[in-house]
């Protein structure tokens, strides 16, 4: 009634949008959409970007001393995004993110370089990076995508030396 507070733990919320989400479509309030994004948002404090990332073995990069000539536009229009990482020499170099509408003024016939272009900074988080604070520093509007770097400790062969954590790129999020 009027006045009444109801509070819920996580895991009843949970319980309650599985039931809504279960009776989707029979005359209950919610879609099964809208139950499918309520509990993502309640799983994301325990998701970490290891999770949501994509291998980068299998995003679609360009190199930094390409030319941007028909063949790559043509590439880069084929495979649909928005933004495009940049990588130097080697694809696990990402060293920042091309947005697609800039290149819209390009002309293939010019072959401009990629680094001729605006290429935007990219984020590296690591992978335990838990996937709520990578949101939120989506929402602040730093970027839409980010490195995932999977921390790497060296091994010291000798005692006294004393050697950084080595980061290794591997996922783009």
């Amino acid at each position: 009634g009027h006045g009444h507070v109801a509070l819920f733990r996580r895991a009843e919320l949970k319980t309650l949008v599985n039931l809504h989400g279960n009776e989707a479509g029979k005359g209950g309030e919610l879609t099964h959409d809208e139950t499918t994004i309520i509990a993502g948002a309640l799983e994301l404090t325990e998701k970490t970007a290891s999770d949501a990332m994509t291998p980068i073995s299998d995003t679609f990069a360009i190199d930094i001393n390409a030319k941007l000539d028909r063949e790559l536009m043509n590439l880069i229009l084929e495979k649909g995004h928005s933004r495009v990482p940049v990588y130097y020499e080697q694809t696990t170099n990402i060293i920042g993110v091309v947005l697609v509408k800039n290149l819209l003024t390009i002309h293939p016939e010019d072959e401009v370089p990629v680094k001729g272009v605006t290429i935007r900074r990219i984020p590296r988080v690591p992978e335990t990076m838990p996937l709520y604070d990578i949101l939120n520093e989506f929402q602040k509007g730093h970027s839409h995508m980010a490195v995932v770097v999977r921390q790497c400790i060296k091994k010291v062969e000798q005692p006294s030396s004393k050697s950084p954590a080595d980061s290794k790129l591997h996922f783009m999020l």
